[in-house]
């Protein structure tokens, strides 16, 4: 199981059980000995669908492996995939030629870096200030700076991106995935640039990610994969924001 998954939290759990759409149907062993009739997920109440998700983390990673696994191949052997693979598939569907024996941090990096450069290609170059002044109002807030690390905004590399780097990409870009999807879950101190993203673009949309094609043409359904992808990076890299944090209280 992909290692991160373990220290999620449930309220990430729960995100991810959004993005694959899955909604499995539960059945328990009843205080009194009966079989409970069993029910959907989305029919428990938060309380119980954190309980379930939290003690079935294994469930979600197969979960995300089958997804990830989508090809007639597969179905027939019924098999999933490895995270890795998975990184490696999207990779390869977002145009990227990079070493996939890589440290798995360094790949995610890279994606979330090709889909930042999607995003920010659209914008004007007034409009690209404008994000620029925000992100570096929001990171000075926790005693850090995007100065040096996201330059210009424009042909990021996934070298120059740092934890703290990624955290920021990661934080905004769920924000305006889950504005596409109507989920309404918010994402951390940065999702005031999905709102800025979302006023000069008008209604963010997958062509503005450049993901179209990729979710046209991708055997496996990258549309439920790509948020998975970037929430677990997201989360890897979590403790950049919690250094930071720290360092604004000093």
């Amino acid at each position: 199981m992909e290692q991160i998954i373990p220290k999620l939290p449930v309220e990430a759990l729960q995100q991810i059980a959004g993005y694959l759409n899955w909604d499995p149907f539960i059945t328990y062993q009843a205080k009194n000995g009966n079989v409970d009739p069993g029910r959907l997920l989305s029919q428990m109440t938060e309380i119980e669908q954190h309980t379930w998700l939290d003690t079935h983390r294994v469930e979600i990673m197969k979960k995300i492996s089958a997804v990830g696994g989508h090809s007639l191949i597969n179905l027939f052997r019924g098999a999933g995939i490895q995270y890795r693979e998975i990184v490696a598939n999207v990779g390869s569907k977002l145009g990227l030629d990079y070493d996939t024996t890589a440290p798995i941090e360094q790949l995610e990096g890279k994606i979330l870096s090709k889909i930042w450069n999607n995003l920010v290609a659209t914008l004007t170059p007034e409009q690209r200030r404008e994000l620029e002044a925000k992100a570096e109002q929001e990171a000075n807030k926790f005693g850090r700076t995007f100065k040096g690390e996201l330059t210009g905004f424009g042909a990021l590399g996934a070298a120059q991106l740092s934890g703290f780097g990624i955290y920021i990409l990661g934080s905004t870009l769920l924000g305006t995935i889950n504005g596409v999807l109507g989920l309404g879950l918010g994402f951390g101190a940065f999702t005031g640039l999905s709102s800025l993203i979302s006023t000069v673009i008008g209604p963010p949309g997958w062509a503005a990610l450049g993901l179209l094609t990729v979710f046209k043409f991708g055997r496996p359904n990258y549309k439920k994969l790509i948020p998975v992808v970037i929430l677990i990076a997201y989360y890897r890299n979590q403790d950049a924001m919690v250094q930071a944090r720290g360092a604004s209280i000093l």
